[in-house]
């Protein structure tokens, strides 16, 4: 009698914890610790300063593993950087994050139809919106969307109603590529040309290459082209060895949205 007693004791034991529910899970708290530096390596244009503000990390702000993981993501979207990678140190209550960067290649930025402004009032309006802009930008990413945003503010604020547009394409007078960016909803076209250079007005040659341009849809590229085939030829044949062909200098006349005399300043050696 006492075995069979024991035996009815031990299941009932049994019974009764397997009927037992489950301990909750602790899901522990992520680690976090006061941003004390940061910290960068491989930048060869940018400053740690300007690394930062893309970063959009604050020093003395409480920061994990997904934050730096975020920062890092937010420096590649924005096309500026090819690889971007980083380490953290931690001592007491402040962590140091340092950035292991390399910049991604950049080609010129090319306006091809905005004769309201001269480069220099675009690549102010950029620097508004774009701290670091230097006059290139990456093939891809972010800050070429941005570029194209702050370009459609400046011509908004002058009541501009066109649309901005933005495409990678062979650079014209160079090897490699250009982010040009050229705007649709115009129409304005080249109503006449005129020369710094007294021998290019007195040219029948020259005269009869202007057909190529005049009367033409203004364009920059239009006009580079003009400028290296036609031109430039004219000059080396008079023997100068070393020429510069000046950047046009547009003039609105008439209807602003459609006419576009030009001046070529030029000098030779």
């Amino acid at each position: 009698m006492p075995r069979l007693f024991g035996s009815c004791l031990g299941t009932a034991v049994l019974f009764s914890l397997l009927l037992l529910p489950p301990a909750p899970a602790q899901t522990p708290a992520p680690a976090t610790a006061t941003l004390h530096e940061i910290r960068t390596e491989g930048l060869k244009t940018f400053t740690e300063a300007q690394v930062t503000a893309l970063s959009q990390l604050e020093k003395g702000s409480q920061v994990g593993k997904p934050d730096l993981q975020a920062a890092a993501d937010r420096l590649l979207e924005t096309g500026m950087f090819a690889k971007v990678n980083y380490t953290f140190q931690t001592r007491g209550d402040g962590l140091t994050v340092t950035f292991q960067l390399e910049e991604a290649p950049r080609v010129p930025v090319y306006f091809d139809n905005l004769p309201w402004f001269s480069d220099g009032e675009l690549s102010d309006a950029i620097r508004k919106k774009i701290p670091y802009f230097d006059g290139t930008l990456p093939e891809a990413g972010a800050v070429v969307d941005q570029l194209g945003d702050a370009l459609k503010e400046l011509l908004a604020s002058r009541q501009l109603n066109v649309t901005v547009e933005h495409e990678l394409l062979a650079n014209p007078l160079a090897e490699g590529n250009v982010q040009q960016f050229h705007v649709q909803g115009a129409s304005f076209y080249i109503a006449s040309v005129e020369f710094g250079d007294p021998s290019l007005s007195s040219s029948h040659v020259v005269q009869q290459q202007l057909a190529d341009v005049e009367g033409k849809p203004f364009s920059r590229m239009t006009i580079d082209l003009f400028l290296s085939e036609q031109l430039r030829p004219f000059y080396l044949q008079q023997g100068f060895l070393r020429v510069k062909l000046g950047p046009p200098e547009v003039r609105l006349t008439g209807n602003p949205t459609r006419n576009c005399p030009s001046k070529f300043p030029f000098s030779s050696r």
